[in-house]
């Protein structure tokens, strides 16, 4: 247990700025990595509050609160005889040093499910109604919430913007407007009292906080009957849909998922793998550097979790050799975690179940060893050596690789993986790039960055644009003027309606030139450019948002490009096997996914050999195309539009006759496809968010 001078010579190298960042007292310069950004460095100051970590005296970078941290864990290490004073100050050298390259960062420890119900119990559907019921009622009633503080607000609005005496303003017989938003109020459960003090001038602010929802129960089910569809899987179903329900087929795995004593943090695979090291040195020197800190900070043995994040992005390049690199240094993390684990117990005493899942653990460390044999990677050779050691009784009866912590993957600059990446450059801008894992594993395959950031991110003019590229623009009057304004504005729009439309084009030239009246409706549907030219055009230049549809995408990464998130998941499950605890992340399904389909996923993860489905199996939030009032008002702008033209092209009031050509009916999605909006190409990166 002698700590090793391995990451704090490197953390030294590491440029250091003050940054002015926002925090809830006003903005203020904090010192911070320069290569972070301002998202990182709140989401650490975020942390460091919440753990009265903040100490001026302990050091100057992140208000001291690093230090402050790996110090408490130095004096605990001391009084527990895990250390003496010299190594203890090593020891919080070194686990600063970690922070501040970025490698880890602290994540949500505690229990991730509330309790376990056996679904084969006669009362287990009353257990889970009564849990659905009130997980729906919580979410339904901050949406009410907020309906009912806006329809107040409008209540206010119509008394301000009222001109008359004050004690008409304020009469709904004499205030049509009033009248109208206290009818709405009343709908959304106002009292009278509630609307009178509205229109008295009160306004209720809605609460800002995040809404912190109960944690899921687990269901412990039998596989066979979930994989035939029994009725225990809609009754699953039914639950998981809101996200309050975690389904396991083993016992172990529903216990580990309630325990109290469950430590966390996320490791930065990428980051790792781009230290100036052999890999698997590395990685070993952190996962004991990490696994020792977990321990400090729990007064008991538990369970421990390590959670590889940035894993497709440390084998993305790798071809058809991702699976087995993922695998590697998974079992390296897990086979010396328990090694340290080891170590711990001889120092401050071992699990008190480690009897029991002592013999289930020597089964599993077989099978981890089979699973490496014959792998070349010096990284699964440093894994297997380690699990070839003699078993020992460990301090945490389990090890898992799996954390699903939003906050902590903040503090490490990493988010979804997806198409398109958000970055911050140095001047503090937000840009939009290609993801960088999805740009490497493409040029290692040959392929080329530039046209597939072409397709995501679209060209930026209408140079050659199918539908509609300058000779039509200029068949229906525009000017080079216009053209050129029209150019300088793609750069930043984010669809035709803000480039078609007054201030980029001239008012006067609207009416006078084209004949229509700014604000009658959209422009390019009253000059006659079919539904299906504007379309062609805005994939042209807004591009699609994603590589799902790019053609040109080689054969070896195309399953890559068009799905990311699907790789990841499929990685996750190839290292499931290296980890004691199960993969309980959300795994979220389409928005409008019914009780009777959830199941059928359910069943088909059973038959997949899945240790447990998590808990969103959850539907996702209503995507905004898929928006009924946003569909209508869309159509009813392109109807207007149209009788607008219709009117002009019989000669009608308003405008000179024009002739069009005939239109189709557009389809509801929208004006463009589903993400087809895009960002600068070629940007690259300086700091992530």
């Amino acid at each position: 247990m002698r700590p090793q001078s391995v990451f704090a010579p490197r953390a030294a190298r590491v440029a250091m700025e003050h940054r002015i960042v926002e925090r809830p007292a006003g903005v203020r310069p904090v010192l911070a990595p320069a290569g972070w950004s301002d998202a990182q460095i709140e989401a650490w100051l975020d942390w460091i509050a919440a753990e009265g970590l903040s100490d001026d005296a302990c050091g100057d970078w992140l208000d001291g609160g690093v230090d402050a941290w790996t110090a408490r864990l130095a004096r605990t290490s001391v009084a527990e005889g895990v250390f003496d004073a010299g190594q203890a100050t090593l020891f919080a050298e070194e686990l600063s040093a970690v922070i501040r390259l970025g490698l880890a960062a602290p994540a949500r420890s505690g229990a991730a499910a509330s309790e376990v119900v056996d679904l084969s119990d006669p009362g287990a559907a009353a257990v889970l109604a009564d849990h659905g019921g009130r997980r729906t009622a919580a979410r339904l009633g901050a949406q009410a919430a907020q309906a009912l503080a806006d329809a107040l607000a409008g209540v206010a609005d119509a008394v301000d913007r009222c001109e008359g005496p004050r004690g008409d303003c304020g009469d709904p017989a004499r205030n049509p407007a009033l009248g109208r938003a206290a009818a709405l109020a009343r709908r959304c459960g106002a009292s009278d009292a509630d609307i009178l003090r509205a229109v008295d001038g009160e306004r209720p602010l809605p609460d800002l906080s995040p809404a912190i929802e109960a944690p899921p129960l687990v269901a412990l089910a039998d596989r066979t009957q979930i994989a035939a569809g029994a009725p225990e899987a809609l009754l699953a179903a039914k639950a998981a849909l809101d996200g309050g329900l975690i389904l396991a087929f083993d016992p172990r795995d529903a216990e580990t998922a309630t325990a109290l004593t469950t430590a966390r943090m996320v490791v930065d695979l990428p980051a790792v793998m781009a230290l100036d090291g052999e890999t698997a040195d590395d990685l070993a020197a952190l996962t004991r550097l990490l696994t020792t800190a977990l321990d400090l900070a729990s007064p008991r043995p538990g369970v421990l979790a390590l959670g590889l994040e940035g894993l497709l992005e440390a084998v993305a390049p790798l071809g058809e050799a991702r699976t087995a690199r993922a695998q590697s240094l998974a079992a390296l993390v897990a086979a010396t975690a328990g090694e340290t684990s080891a170590d711990l117990a001889a120092l401050r005493g071992a699990a008190s179940d480690w009897d029991e899942v002592q013999a289930a653990g020597q089964e599993t460390r077989a099978a981890r060893r089979r699973a490496l044999q014959g792998d070349a990677d010096p990284v699964a050779d440093a894994a297997l050596k380690t699990l070839q050691a003699k078993p020992r009784s460990r301090r945490h009866s389990a090890i898992g690789l799996f954390v699903d912590d939003a906050e902590a993957r903040l503090r490490l600059g990493r988010g979804r993986i997806a198409a398109v990446d958000l970055f911050q450059t140095a001047d503090g801008e937000i840009g939009r790039r290609l993801h960088p894992a999805l740009a490497a594993a493409l040029g290692a395959a040959g392929g080329d960055v530039q046209a597939a950031e072409r397709h995501v991110f679209g060209r930026r003019t209408l140079v050659e644009a199918p539908g509609l590229d300058h000779a039509a623009l200029r068949a229906l009057g525009f000017t080079d003027i216009e053209l050129a304004a029209i150019e300088h504005a793609l750069a930043w729009a984010e669809d035709f309606d803000a480039v078609f439309s007054a201030p980029v084009l001239d008012a006067g030239f609207i009416r006078d030139v084209l004949g229509i009246e700014d604000g009658d409706g959209l422009l390019l549907t009253l000059l006659g450019v079919s539904d299906e030219a504007e379309a062609a055009a805005a994939r042209w230049v807004f591009g699609h948002g994603d590589l799902a549809t790019w053609a040109e995408a080689p054969a070896a990464v195309a399953a890559l490009l068009a799905d990311p998130e699907g790789a990841a998941a499929e990685l996750r499950h190839a290292i499931a096997p290296f980890s004691d605890l199960a993969d309980i992340a959300p795994e979220t399904t389409h928005w409008r996914t019914t009780a009777g389909q959830a199941a059928r996923l359910m069943g088909q993860a059973a038959l997949d050999g899945r240790r447990a489905i998590p808990a969103a199996a959850r539907r996702a939030a209503r995507p905004p195309a898929a928006d009924p009032a946003r569909r209508r008002d869309r159509r009813a702008a392109r109807t207007d539009a149209r009788g607008a033209a219709s009117d002009r092209a019989g000669g009608g009031a308003g405008g000179r006759a024009r002739a069009r050509p005939p239109q189709t009916a557009r389809p509801p999605q929208g004006l463009y496809p589903e993400g087809g909006r895009g960002g600068p190409q070629g940007l690259y990166p300086h700091r992530r968010i």
